[in-house]
């Protein structure tokens, strides 16, 4: 009974033992996409959230916020284009985000979250594939993507021509996280 009882006293703590925030220092965000038939890169400076993974008392959760403002291409006047109404219009809508609503686990450290992507105002069914690495307290995930930019109205007018501006958005995600105690995990919740 005893065994039974300490189980469920550390149940909630077990729950969010998996909980993680990104760090940003070493981390990137960044897309690929193709304009006039060459690779255009840029990242996002700015973004956070919370990971927590799939457990015995969690289906896990993702919520990342982006400040779309944050886009850097080394371009200053592509940056700005991308920052106005034709793209992000990041004066309006600042932020982009992902909410899961399943992680499902695929084995060898291997996870796909599947939820909606919110950019524009505009939400679509989203998912990607990562991969999640622990050691200690930090961790490390990785993974790639392909969104398409017109389901989310990011080029508009002459930008929605795909000769130009390619639809496909190569997202590449490779974070470092550290681990939330148990209080700041329940307060990314609220």
């Amino acid at each position: 009974m005893r065994v039974v009882a300490a189980a469920l006293l550390l149940s909630p703590l077990i729950a969010v033992a998996n909980c993680w925030q990104p760090q940003l220092e070493a981390g990137a965000l960044r897309f690929t996409a193709i304009q006039a038939g060459a690779p255009l890169a840029g990242e996002f400076s700015r973004y956070g959230g919370r990971i927590q993974l799939p457990g015995t008392n969690s289906a896990g959760r993702i919520a990342v916020t982006v400040d779309t403002a944050s886009v850097d291409t080394q371009l200053p006047e592509l940056d700005e284009l991308l920052r106005g109404p034709l793209f992000f219009a990041s004066e309006r809508w600042p932020q982009a985000h992902f909410d899961s609503d399943q992680i499902e686990v695929l084995g060898d450290s291997r996870y796909r979250a599947s939820g909606l992507l919110r950019i524009r105002g505009i939400e679509r069914p989203f998912h990607a594939e990562f991969t999640f690495s622990i050691t200690n307290d930090k961790a490390r995930l990785r993974g790639r993507t392909t969104l398409q930019r017109l389901d989310h109205d990011l080029g508009l007018e002459e930008w929605q021509d795909t000769q130009w501006v390619g639809n496909a958005v190569q997202v590449k995600v490779d974070v470092p996280l550290a681990r939330l105690d148990a209080a700041d995990c329940q307060n990314a919740d609220s």
